[in-house]
């Protein structure tokens, strides 16, 4: 006889166990880290790699086509790989309704990558950065493995399957290393590029093979469209998410946009795009923190409670932590000269805002996290736009002309983003 859904399994073999305390916490947010390192860490690594291999225009075109993809997949996942999350990590409570949220969230997928596809010629002008020569069909499927790649690891951190995903990402790391060579080997090629589209598709491949084994949606499930009722369910969970990840990434692109135009050395842009990778690595920790916090705040907020008290400790002591890192790192600031090249000068004031702004940044995504745990997602969500509203303006009344000016900005913009998580906690917790 064939098990009802609702008394199915939902997933393999240790996955669906109770969430645990500390020590299971500490377990989870190593795991985290060491999926950080080969993912992140890599793609610094190959950046420093590209920074010395490759003439000033060709890291220019490198790292064009980096953000650009980034934004671009940004807009593709559309905040879904957070409702991902949402959705497993309820898994138990209302396994139905998880199959039917994944369903949803594959179909928007779909759809908006679709959209993005099939509308590229009209605003692919709005993207072109004139003197940068990259392919658009290689930063539009670039943009799609990424898409891909997040939405399949949002599943994997619902599961909490934490320790199977370093594998997967140890190959893309592997696959990287492998085309960072061939780029060596032949400097006129695009093997960098290619290296990072593979990067994101094979552990994203590797990881929907394993939420297929994990039997998330069965087939009954599958071949049913979903209900307007459960898009909609879909839609608020991703919306928060997809608006502070517009903030920052839409910041960071038309900041790095408008340091090219306006840039007074042609290494100001490269500079950039390099402290923005010292700033995502700086940002380890608290992501990895917040990644494995995630299902157990989605846990405990079902009691309509706003559950800050979780984060708010590990956001002050990760500021802290990387106030004083920048602080100390600061004076080191001639030795990433030395690892970029002759060509990008590094400053002491330059490295220190790079780790203030990750300090924020930080801090702000574990106080969004427990807002998009809670019931405050139209709230963040809107609060965001504001924001982002407030940035281009910024950048439109005032241009950045060196990778410093366009770093201050972005600190600018995560400042914001802090503060408005704190009010919206603050007025939460008057509410009850």
């Amino acid at each position: 006889m064939t098990t009802p859904v609702e008394d199915r399994p939902s997933g393999p073999s240790g996955l669906s166990a109770p969430l645990g305390g500390r020590r299971s916490l500490m377990g989870d947010t190593g795991y985290v880290l060491l999926v950080q390192f080969f993912s992140r860490g890599s793609l610094n690594l190959l950046t420093i790699f590209a920074a010395n291999v490759l003439t000033v225009a060709q890291f220019s075109s490198y790292n064009y086509f980096v953000i650009t993809a980034t934004l671009l997949s940004v807009y593709m996942a559309a905040g879904l790989p957070i409702a991902i999350t949402k959705a497993v990590s309820e898994r138990d409570r209302s396994p139905r309704r998880t199959a039917d949220a994944l369903v949803a969230a594959a179909a928007l997928f779909a759809g908006t990558s679709a959209v993005f596809l099939l509308t590229a010629p009209l605003y692919w002008p709005l993207l072109d950065a004139g003197e940068i020569q990259v392919s658009r069909g290689a930063v539009l499927l670039g943009a799609l493995c990424m898409a891909f790649y997040a939405l399949t690891i949002a599943g994997m951190q619902g599961l909490r399957a934490f320790r199977q995903s370093v594998a997967p990402v140890c190959a893309g790391a592997a696959i990287l290393a492998v085309m960072a060579a061939t780029q060596w080997a032949y400097p006129a090629g695009q093997s960098l590029l290619w290296g990072v589209i593979l990067f994101n598709l094979v552990p994203a491949v590797l990881f929907l093979r394993f939420l297929r084994r994990a039997a998330l949606v069965p087939r009954r499930a599958a071949s049913r469209w979903p209900t307007r009722a459960t898009a909609h369910h879909v839609l608020a969970s991703a919306l928060p998410t997809l608006g502070s990840a517009l903030v920052f990434n839409t910041v960071s692109w038309l900041t790095a946009r408008t340091l090219f135009e306006h840039q007074r050395a042609p290494t100001e842009f490269g500079q950039f795009v390099a402290g923005m990778q010292w700033y995502a690595l700086a940002l380890f920790v608290p992501l990895a923190f917040a990644q494995a916090i995630f299902p157990r705040l989605v846990e405990r907020s079902h009691g309509g409670t706003l559950s800050s008290k979780m984060v708010l400790g590990p956001a002050a002591l990760s500021f802290a932590a990387l106030v004083v890192g920048g602080a100390v790192a600061a004076p080191f600031a001639p030795a990433l000269t030395w690892l970029y090249g002759s060509s990008y000068r590094f400053s002491a004031a330059f490295v220190f805002t790079v780790m203030l702004a990750a300090a924020v940044s930080g801090a702000t995504n574990l106080l969004g996290q427990s807002i998009v745990a809670w019931r405050g997602a139209g709230t963040w969500f809107l609060a965001n736009l504001v924001l982002l509203g407030g940035s281009v303006a910024l950048l439109t009344m005032r241009a950045p002309r060196t990778a410093q000016e366009a770093m201050s900005i972005t600190l600018v913009a995560q400042t914001a983003m802090v503060i408005t998580a704190v009010l919206i906690i603050r007025q939460a917790q008057r509410r009850g």
